[in-house]
């Protein structure tokens, strides 16, 4: 099974998506978003019991998400998911 960071656009994260439940709580939601060919994806998580890992199915294909994948909430596009440079003041 190749790894999701062999998927996505270079200088790109893996986040996953949150619901809002209330006004003051999100729960995770199940879902990942990453960057393919600069269009926004959104697969479901799933777990192989073989492999001992969670993957998505992106094209008939299997991708183990070998990367952290912190939350992401509210309105996200494709520029929310490219790395920021640092910031200098």
């Amino acid at each position: 099974m190749k790894g999701i960071s062999t998927l996505i656009d270079k200088n790109t994260h893996v986040r996953r998506s949150m619901i809002a439940v209330s006004l003051a709580k999100v729960v995770a939601s199940g879902y990942l978003v990453f960057v393919v060919d600069g269009k926004l994806q959104e697969r479901s998580i799933a777990f192989s019991t073989k492999e001992n890992c969670r993957y998505v199915i992106f094209k008939k294909e299997a991708y183990k998400i070998d990367l952290p994948a912190k939350p992401i909430s509210g309105g996200y596009n494709v520029e929310s998911l490219y790395e920021r440079p640092p910031y200098t003041a």
